[in-house]
């Protein structure tokens, strides 16, 4: 689980001296949690089917098991959540990243199914937990066999359903894992002569943090202006060249490529004007890095261009 994190996006980021350890946390509570769901769901009917099935200690077992696996479970859900809020602050950054971008939709999937699971673990707490321990000890001195064992399928039942569930929040969050965070500051409030702000796209490429503004971002003259740092947070001062590729695609116009100029004295800063986006609809544009001594770095972003 260390290793995982030391892959994942809080390494990548200035404060991972805070979000590595937390992220370290999120995974060993996700593994104590959906690894007791599944033991539940999987290894306890095994368990349970070794007990004479008339004689009571099936229920005495769960009744017993149940509330501790409950303590476990509560203090894993208290740190997945203070974790996963503190991540996603500084992953998504603003409500409208969390409903506007991949990432941030991919997220409130998660944030669904986890509120499902807890729904789940609650039932199972405060429900069929009580109903076992009544079973185990009546108040007339004999247990309803009967009646406990359609308890104890009831709770079968549920858990293989929290399981799948829980099945389906790892494959999200391996979804999630492999998306890029958004844009942690757009839209700049700053505006252009024509009164409207200009186009900024900001995120995380390999290990560079990236800054792109297209000023106006209309059809004709534009300026490119991109920043470009380090994961640390300092400015990247060895890029052998800074690169944009343009693609129309709303129809075949071939790919159209800008080599942008460092900025005198400001390092980390490289700057083109060109009228590359000559015709109003949809684009790609690719931003690349060459360094030596690293793979070349690069991201896709797609744009509408407006005519004026």
């Amino acid at each position: 689980m260390t290793t995982t994190s030391l892959d994942a996006h809080a390494a990548a980021k200035a404060e991972a001296w805070l979000l590595l350890p937390l992220d370290l946390i999120h995974l060993v509570s996700t593994g104590f949690w959906i690894g007791g769901v599944f033991c539940l769901a999987i290894l306890l009917p095994i368990g349970v089917g070794k007990l004479a099935p008339e004689s009571g200690e099936r229920t005495q077992l769960l009744a017993s098991l149940l509330p501790r696996f409950s303590v476990v479970a509560i203090c894993c859900v208290v740190l997945l959540v203070v974790t996963g809020t503190v991540q996603a602050v500084f992953d998504v950054g603003s409500w409208e990243a969390l409903w506007g971008s991949s990432y941030g939709q991919t997220l409130l999937i998660k944030i669904g199914l986890f509120a499902l699971l807890l729904a789940l673990g609650a039932f199972h707490l405060l429900r069929i937990s009580p109903q076992l321990r009544a079973f185990v000890a009546p108040a007339d001195g004999e247990m309803d066999v009967a009646e406990a064992g359609k308890v104890r399928t009831t709770f079968g039942k549920s858990i293989r359903v929290e399981a799948a569930l829980a099945v389906v929040l790892l494959v999200i969050v391996g979804a999630l894992t492999s998306l890029s965070p958004p844009p942690p500051g757009a839209p700049v409030k700053s505006t252009n002569q024509s009164g409207s702000a200009p186009l900024v796209y900001q995120g995380k490429m390999d290990d560079l943090i990236y800054s792109l503004v297209v000023n106006p971002g209309r059809v004709g003259m534009n300026t490119f202006e991109v920043s470009l740092k380090e994961r640390n947070g300092q400015p990247l001062t060895k890029a052998d060249g800074v690169r944009l590729r343009f693609t129309m695609l709303d129809m075949d116009m071939g790919t159209q490529e800008l080599d942008l100029m460092p900025v005198p004295d400001q390092p980390g800063h490289y700057m083109v004007n060109s009228i590359a986006l000559g015709m109003l609809g949809h684009w790609k544009m690719t931003l690349l890095v060459y360094r030596t001594g690293f793979d070349d770095a690069q991201t896709t972003i797609n744009l509408s261009v407006p005519e004026s």
